[in-house]
């Protein structure tokens, strides 16, 4: 022992070692300081880690071998130990990168609007459910969209909406990188955990530029209605008070309202939230079975209400059918919601849709204003408002409301997409085809925006682009790529050529492709006969999808056709840009 403690002295092995620390904790220090201005990723400084932890060992093994003032010279063995520790770091950095579809990586093309916010922002992460049994998981996912729901209330503070925060469900991303990409100051996180008769939530309040702790609490009670909403009030009572924010006196009495007093219909109500998450025909049908539930224990609980006027509004954009009896449907279920609480600004949003698919443009832009008013905390009230306000010529307006949808909502995929939307009705295609790529780097699984991009590159002349999308919906979508590719072909045929393309042989577009691209098809491939007769179609059958978007110049070659002008007269769009 002491020959042992003789050489590491003669070595200096410990003097190494210690010079080494002090001076990769200095590297780590001022690297965590600059990585936010500079815009490094987490992986950067993940793999900095790694590196510095690998060269500690290779500091060690230069001071072991060569600490006696350069008598010895490295020998081959030595160079391929030093070799093998390098390669062992470059492994450890690989192993942590994050890959393409991590749902924390922010997408390379530039966002639509700078974040500039006036006030604090928050975001809510997802709580992580450590529930015994994983199907709890509903539980948390519920408690979470409430807390969300809760905060919003207060007007002095932006809450992010929870197609946001979901990104980050993986615990992946670290909460500078969050704050980041969603321009928020403050993060909450939390788990939930319910076991029989007991209930427990633990948050922390995180500043997401210092990284540091701001305000924590852990709540356990008795699993009841009651503690419940106690628990989700307390919490955003304390928040509110950490960052020294005012309540007015509106949002503490909706802060503070308590909808049901009924555990059973309140669960129900989370379940069926966790069905309309899935956005699926199958799921619409789930959800619409807990949200009876829920009313058949508690008939004057508004919020399920709410949300059957939502579900069936949706119905017709997602299922085939009757759908002006699934309007009624909707409208009923909205008015008994308003009867219980007339506060529910969501639910006015509802009407509004319902109202803009019946065409009547002044009655749904009244139900949307009402509903930006009574809550303009709600990302989509702005969303389909903009929708609705771009669909009628009122392009600078639909611009304004679809900006404030994305500040609550930066990384939602659909109203990416949308602001691709406003912009291609208003004649911006370049614009509208970037922020396509842009959704489509969010979510490159969702076939709506796949289409409307390769439709939209079509009008462009990009053939090759819209190609790849057709192959990448077919693919999303059970069809055959190389048939519905052929679509792309034919386009350039026709583009090239001036003479109209047949559709290819075997290849029925309106049973395979989706409503709202069948007759903007048929203009790419230079039929317009068809075109025109597929907007009849959409008219007489209530394909609001198809009808709605007639505005737009994808249809200007047949918008001089009279048939068309008697369907766009009809509903009111798509005149104007040849009056």
């Amino acid at each position: 022992m002491a020959s042992f403690l003789h050489r590491l002295k003669e070595r200096k092995l410990i003097q190494w070692a210690l010079a080494y620390l002090a001076s990769a904790w200095v590297v780590a220090q001022v690297a965590a300081d600059i990585a936010e201005p500079w815009g490094w990723s987490p992986f950067v400084l993940r793999a900095l880690q790694i590196v510095l932890a690998g060269g500690f060992v290779a500091a060690l093994v230069l001071a072991w071998y060569h600490g006696e003032q350069g008598r010895q010279r490295p020998t081959m063995w030595e160079v391929v130990l030093l070799a093998g520790l390098a390669v062992i770091a470059g492994a450890g950095v690989f192993s942590v990168r994050p890959g393409p579809s991590d749902a924390g990586e922010p997408p390379s093309s530039a966002p639509p609007f700078t974040l500039d916010r006036n006030r604090p922002a928050i975001a809510v992460l997802p709580l992580k459910n450590i529930s015994p049994d994983p199907s709890d998981a509903y539980f948390a996912d519920g408690i979470h969209e409430e807390i969300i729901t809760r905060l919003a209330k207060i007007s002095s503070l932006v809450v992010i909406a929870r197609t946001s925060v979901m990104r980050f469900a993986d615990g992946q991303t670290g909460v500078t990188e969050i704050g980041r990409q969603l321009g928020t100051t403050f993060v909450l996180e939390g788990s939930a955990r319910m076991l029989e008769d007991r209930v427990r939530v633990t948050v922390q309040l995180i500043d997401a530029k210092t990284q540091g702790p701001v305000w924590a609490e852990s709540y356990e009670s008795e699993l009841t209605v009651a503690s419940l909403f106690d628990i989700q009030i307390d919490l955003a009572e304390q928040i509110t008070g950490a960052l020294e924010l005012e309540l007015t006196p509106r949002d503490r009495t909706r802060m503070e309202r308590r909808p049901t007093e009924s555990l059973e219909a309140y669960q129900s109500y989370l379940l069926g939230l966790a069905a309309w998450r899935r956005r699926t025909p199958e799921s619409l049908a789930e959800t619409i079975e807990h949200f009876r539930d829920a009313i058949e224990v508690d008939s004057t609980f508004a919020l399920p209400y709410a949300g059957l006027a939502e579900a069936y509004a949706a119905q017709p954009w997602y299922l085939k059918g009757d759908s002006e009896a699934m309007l009624e449907r909707g409208e009923a279920n909205a008015r008994q919601a308003l009867q219980f609480d007339p506060s529910l600004g969501g639910v006015h949003a509802s009407l509004g849709l319902i109202k803009e698919m019946r065409y009547d443009w002044e009655g749904a832009e009244e139900e949307f204003r009402r509903a930006t008013e009574l809550s303009p905390e709600y990302a989509t009230g702005h969303h389909w408002y903009a929708n609705m306000l771009s669909r009628v010529g009122r392009f600078d307006e639909g611009q304004a409301e679809i900006r404030k949808a994305y500040e609550l909502d930066p990384l939602s995929s659909i109203i990416n997409q949308d602001v691709g939307y406003n912009l291609s009705l208003a004649g911006d295609l370049e614009g509208a085809a970037r922020q396509y790529r842009r959704a489509l780097e969010l979510n490159p699984e969702f076939p709506t925006t796949t289409m409307v991009f390769a439709n939209t590159a079509l009008v462009l002349g990009e053939f090759d682009e819209a190609r790849d999308a057709f192959v990448k919906w077919a693919e999303l979508t059970d069809n055959d790529p190389a048939l519905i590719a052929s679509l792309a072909d034919g386009a350039r045929s026709f583009a090239e050529t001036g003479e109209p393309q047949p559709a290819p042989p075997g290849l029925d577009l309106e049973a395979v492709l989706p409503p709202f691209a069948i007759a903007p098809t048929y203009i790419h491939l230079g039929d317009y006969e068809e075109a025109v007769r597929a907007v009849e179609r959409a008219f007489a059958e209530g394909q609001f999808a198809v009808t709605l978007g007639i505005g737009g110049p994808t249809f200007d070659p047949i918008r001089s056709d009279p048939r068309f002008q008697a369907v766009a007269r009809w509903v009111g769009l798509g005149l104007s840009r040849i009056d």
